[in-house]
């Protein structure tokens, strides 16, 4: 049976803590599209706000819950990358969640049933669509309506084109998925949010590989703070993408906080979860944010370690000169 990674564990928290500027709002029954409105330079990295910053690439979620199943939890704060793993984990399973009896192999055009599905704290996500077993392309409407899976409630419709199938596994290859207006609320904070944009999933059965590429805007309603992701990669690594046990993360990008500027993300040793079915977070890897250059030339940096599964060092390049000032080790959950 196919299902859907937990590592983005690393994504999922620069962006819950940053906070950030608003955006402009809209009050119409149909708001119109975000645009970005915060700050559009680096942000400067320091011990002060090192934690938060570093708190919202790795808050409290990752890109491999796609595959596990697991719920992604944005801590207290509101979390776009950790909304946007909900998005793919709906996405990635929803062909085979639409029909108990899987999508028929044969045939060019097939439906695929609409299908209501509960969430696990309340509301619903109803799914339709269609697949051409010849083309092997097909498309897909998910519909949330007050979903719950206890730590989020989602509202709002999205939109998948695969133009790759992989039918005995009922599994798309390759998918584009769009969203407008989707409104999230964290249920800890009782904050909404309301998210555009689309992301790219990219699934490659033979070498057990996914890659995420997203670019979105989140504003917290109303017109209040603004995070976005730009050409923001997750590339999973699995010791079997259809029954993973282990995975490996690399993660790039850039991630903009409407206050604080953006910091772009590397990975320079992957991040590895060794256990799928037991381990929440990392057991190894390393991953750095990069910033403004500080006083001494360089760029300001925070470089986050993975040491066991529970616990993560933060080190803090302050000025630049490529030597960490500051090293603090934190519970990931308290990251």
């Amino acid at each position: 049976m196919f299902r859907l990674p937990r590592v983005g564990i690393v994504i999922a928290m620069f962006l819950s803590a940053c906070g950030g500027g608003g955006g402009g709002g809209s009050t119409s029954t149909t708001p119109a599209n975000l645009a970005y409105t915060g700050s559009t330079t680096p942000a400067t990295i320091t011990v002060a706000n090192g934690s938060a910053l570093a708190s919202n690439v790795l808050g409290g979620a990752s890109s491999t819950n796609i595959m596990t199943g697991a719920s992604v939890s944005p801590a207290s704060r509101n979390n776009i990358s950790a909304y946007i793993l909900e998005l793919a984990k709906a996405a990635r399973n929803a062909p085979a969640q639409a029909s108990t009896s899987g999508i028929p192999a044969t045939g060019a055009v097939v439906s695929i049933p609409a299908t209501t599905v509960p969430g696990t704290s309340g509301g619903t996500l109803t799914m339709s669509g269609q697949v051409d077993n010849t083309t092997m392309s097909g498309s897909m409407t998910l519909v949330f309506s007050s979903y719950s899976n206890g730590v989020m409630r989602m509202s709002g419709t999205l939109d998948m084109a695969f133009s790759a199938w992989d039918a005995a596994n009922a599994v798309p290859l390759t998918s584009t998925i769009t969203f407008s207006n989707i409104q999230v609320t964290n249920i800890s904070s009782n904050i909404t949010d309301r998210m555009d944009g689309s992301f790219l999933m990219q699934i490659n059965v033979a070498a057990n590989t996914e890659t995420i590429t997203v670019n979105a805007i989140m504003e917290q309603s109303p017109a209040g703070p603004q995070s976005k992701l730009q050409n923001f990669v997750m590339t999973n690594t699995y010791d079997s993408i259809l029954f993973p046990t282990s995975v490996s993360e690399v993660i790039s990008g850039r991630v903009f906080d409407s206050l604080q500027g953006y910091v772009d993300i590397t990975t320079p040793t992957p991040m590895v979860i060794t256990n799928l079915n037991t381990d929440l977070f990392p057991t190894s890897g390393v991953v750095l944010l990069t910033g403004a250059n500080g006083a001494l030339g360089g760029a300001t940096k925070a470089r986050l370690t993975a040491i066991l599964n529970q616990q993560v060092q933060l080190d803090i390049d302050v000025d630049g000169d490529n030597i960490y000032d500051n090293a603090t080790q934190y519970l990931w959950a308290n990251l």
